[in-house]
């Protein structure tokens, strides 16, 4: 997150990642009633919100993408990727987004995709004419936003938000100087940490 530099912009997270947030605010309300206002409540009970609470946040809550003041910032489930702008040479969404640099290196940012449907349905073509039109914060649904060079806002029916998401660092990779940053990997070890934690606290519902 050093290398990165401050965010530029957050893109929008899908569904999903709302439907866990609120889905670890409910699991941390009953872990703190249960320690609270019932202290003789079984261990298990705990243990298993707890452990609901620590596998969304890891899988659903963390992934998320965001264009930095230096590169592209993907936030996994355990590893945080950052690739300069200046290596980049295309990014796509599939079921992932891959960003591919300049030595062919390819890498994945579990925040942002593609559903298997429309992958299958092949309707996910970029058109040039949307090349250096861009606007932000254009909401929060994965396939809801679209674009339109002659709409105000920018928008337009029948190109994704994902295409935005590929225009976007594609294009801030074209303006960008070329600098000595490296792409680069680093563990997330709270989130390893959390994901050790799961195992443990199955143990003791089973135990």
């Amino acid at each position: 997150m050093e290398a990165a530099g401050e965010p530029v912009e957050r893109f929008a997270s899908p569904p999903a990642r709302w439907l866990g947030i609120v889905m670890v605010v409910v699991a941390a309300i009953i872990i703190v009633d249960l320690l609270v206002g019932n202290p003789s409540q079984d261990y298990k009970d705990v243990a298993f919100w707890l452990m609901l609470l620590l596998a969304v946040w890891v899988v659903l809550v963390r992934p998320v993408v965001s264009a930095n003041t230096h590169g592209v910032l993907m936030r996994n489930m355990v590893r945080d990727v950052f690739v300069p702008w200046s290596a980049i040479a295309r990014a796509r969404v599939f079921h992932t987004l891959q960003v591919v640099t300049h030595e062919s290196q390819k890498f994945h940012g579990v925040g942002v995709s593609r559903t298997t449907r429309q992958i299958a349905r092949g309707t996910y073509g970029r058109s040039s004419m949307l090349s250096g039109v861009f606007s932000r914060g254009l909401g929060s649904r994965t396939d809801g936003p679209r674009l339109d060079p002659n709409a105000k806002g920018g928008l337009r029916e029948g190109v994704a938000y994902q295409d935005y998401i590929e225009l976007t660092i594609e294009r801030m990779a074209r303006e960008s100087r070329p600098d000595q940053r490296e792409p680069t990997v680093a563990w997330a070890w709270p989130s390893v940490a959390m994901l050790v934690a799961i195992p443990v606290l199955a143990f003791v519902l089973l135990a």
